[in-house]
């Protein structure tokens, strides 16, 4: 995950590359939408609807941009987390801290795992 990020960061402009490589690195778990050829990866990195899909169930979330870049904050209040992302784009910055929250709820959940 963390190669992918930094190649979020690094990007641009969103790519249907890079919204290949987010999917993928969700496992099965990506529904996919219909495109003009059958069915398609979300547009990730170029819509923020389907950005918002990234941010896990209960998180908060805030998004900026300006002419040539995005910040975006997710948080969760009932984890006390908060999780942030700056891109070229909106988009890919709440991609990033989207995906962020996701591994920080990831392990919180296996550090409970390993308390109890």
């Amino acid at each position: 995950m963390k190669d992918l990020i930094e190649r979020l960061e690094a990007a641009e402009s969103g790519s249907r590359e890079l919204d290949a490589n987010i999917a993928l690195s969700m496992g099965g778990s990506v529904k996919l939408v219909p495109g003009p050829n059958g069915a398609q990866w979300p547009h990730y990195t170029t819509s923020i609807d389907a950005a918002l899909t990234l941010v896990p169930e209960g998180w908060r979330w805030q998004v900026s941009g300006f002419e040539a870049s995005g910040e975006a904050c997710v948080d969760s209040l009932a984890l006390d987390l908060e999780r942030y992302g700056a891109a070229a784009t909106p988009a890919l910055a709440l991609v990033i801290a989207a995906l962020r929250a996701m591994e920080a709820e990831n392990r919180e959940r296996a550090e409970k795992c390993l308390t109890t």
